[in-house]
């Protein structure tokens, strides 16, 4: 049998492409389900003028920055993420009513504090404010794997657990909307 992409030359195409593209092509492993997310952040991209101010908690390395014409911060705790500012999500240390929109685009299940950052963004979202929010529902395990010392925390042995995986939660509409009973809800699906 012929390999037709393999090893390197495989791996140079993929990237390639990736950097033409943006987030999203046909060598993603989740290309289908990313698609939905991939509209959503440009239709939301387009709520905004260049004088307003977001914040993407998650940001990792920022794959929808260049989709806004305004001011873009990234917020996340892990370094080697092109984040702007890196704190947990519940401790953000920015002022109050300080931003006219908060993205959290599958970031969500990865925050181990959900009810402490959703508070958070009542903090810091100005009043009127918007925010996106993208949750898997089901997927399989993912997220940054930390050494086991690492863990928050320790009632488990190595051996049970070889390594922490920052991936938390999965959430239903109705969980979302319970979460966020503080919030209008415009749009759920």
């Amino acid at each position: 049998a012929r390999k037709i992409f393999s090893g390197n030359y495989a791996r140079t195409i993929r990237e390639n492409i990736r950097k033409i593209n943006g987030m999203i092509n046909l060598f993603s492993s989740n290309y289908l389900s990313r698609i939905p997310v991939e509209k959503a952040m440009r239709d939301f991209s387009t709520r905004f003028t260049k004088e307003q101010k977001i914040l993407d908690i998650g940001c990792g390395n920022k794959p929808y920055a260049s989709y806004f014409s305004c001011e873009y911060l990234g917020l996340d705790p892990y370094p080697g993420t092109k984040a702007d500012i890196m704190r947990d999500a519940w401790d953000s240390g920015l002022p109050e009513n300080s931003f006219d929109a908060i993205i959290l685009n599958q970031s969500l299940e990865h925050i181990s504090d959900t009810h402490a950052t959703i508070q958070e963004i009542e903090r810091i979202l100005k009043p009127g404010g918007l925010v996106l929010i993208t949750v898997p529902q089901t997927v399989r395990n993912h997220g940054i794997p930390l050494k086991i010392s690492e863990a928050p925390v320790h009632n488990f042995s190595d051996k049970t657990l070889p390594f922490w995986n920052v991936d938390y939660w999965r959430f239903t509409k109705f969980g979302l909307a319970l979460l966020f009973r503080n919030f209008h809800i415009e749009k759920l699906e």
